[in-house]
């Protein structure tokens, strides 16, 4: 856990970012899915299919970039990301296999919860150009005394 004592409205999550490839997108959907359960040939590994769609090229899905959220989240805030966390996301713009892309939040509140602190941040998902692909809110609990305001 990378979470910092104290911090101020504003702190900005430290970023988690990764190399699409075709490959990846061939490979989430039994992770997702379970074996057998998603067709082989679809939008998201599939050129001909994603162009039967009006599609360029095959296209990523959704839960693979919401994983990166999630996974910032769980980094800096361990159980407080898996006891107490929520996420809002929504997918805005197509991740194609060359794109690079990076998960990012700013914090925006701290809420008391009882004995904790909920912190939410504003998030998203960026490409290799900053264009936001992904957006939304996530949030964490910390204990009041840890929170140290």
């Amino acid at each position: 856990m990378i979470f910092q004592r104290g911090v101020a409205v504003g702190w900005e999550l430290p970023p988690v970012s990764r190399q699409m490839s075709l490959r990846q997108f061939e490979e989430r959907h039994p992770l997702l899915y379970g074996e057998g359960t998603w067709p082989h040939k679809n939008i998201h590994s599939d050129a001909e299919a994603a162009r039967a769609e009006g599609l360029n090229e095959p296209v990523g899905s959704a839960p693979t970039f919401f994983a990166l959220v999630t996974r910032a989240m769980m980094t800096c805030f361990g159980a407080g990301w898996v006891v107490g966390g929520r996420t809002s996301l929504k997918m805005i713009k197509s991740v194609y296999a060359r794109n690079f892309v990076a998960a990012r939040g700013v914090l925006r509140e701290k809420l008391r919860e009882g004995d904790a602190v909920r912190y939410v941040f504003d998030v998203w998902v960026e490409n290799e150009t900053r264009e936001k692909v992904v957006v939304g809110t996530a949030s964490a609990l910390v204990p009041a005394e840890v929170d140290a305001r």
